[in-house]
């Protein structure tokens, strides 16, 4: 919310082209409407091949509603098609998985177990806007302030060895 598609994705292609050549390879799934995946296959990171991988997914506006979870199951169909240790990359701007602590680790699990084991996920999670959500842990009687789905994305980061970004304490440029 209130941040511009186009430019996260023309600074994901800058940052892409930067930092890897043609021996490294990806692909790029968005949730528009539909799943939009650029390419059927990895795809060499040449700068012909990220013009057109971008040029598939470009020029259009993110929905105000979340396709995460359809996004998550299509990246898995993808991710598990493959060989090697492929990694996945979440840019998410998503408040709308309103669940508590316990049942957001039990959606993290089935996420999880949807992709082949070697599969490292990171997230980037964009939300600046909505507050930060206070839980009570009363077991230990601690309580703490996350965003909205921080226990969602660091499961899931923490148990495949992936990072954890947040737009709320850092620019992107």
């Amino acid at each position: 919310k209130n941040f511009d598609g186009e430019y996260l994705l023309t600074y994901l292609k800058e940052t892409i082209s930067q930092s890897m050549d043609e021996n490294d390879s990806i692909n790029i799934m968005i949730a528009y409407d539909d799943i939009e995946i650029a390419s059927d296959n990895w795809t060499s990171c040449s700068e012909a091949n990220l013009d057109t991988l971008f040029a598939k997914v470009m020029k259009r506006s993110f929905p105000t509603y979340s396709y995460f979870q359809p996004l998550m199951s299509k990246a898995a169909e993808f991710i598990n098609k493959s060989s090697g240790n492929p990694e996945v990359v979440v840019f998410s701007n998503t408040d709308e998985i309103n669940l508590g602590v316990n049942d957001k680790e039990a959606l993290a699990g089935e996420i999880l177990s949807m992709f082949k084991n070697q599969s490292k996920l990171h997230f980037v999670d964009l939300d600046n806007v909505n507050s930060l959500v206070y839980n009570y842990n009363y077991n230990s009687g601690n309580g703490y302030y996350e965003t909205q789905l921080q226990s969602l994305y660091e499961k899931m980061s923490n148990e495949t060895a992936g990072n954890l970004y947040y737009l709320r304490y850092h620019d992107i440029k």
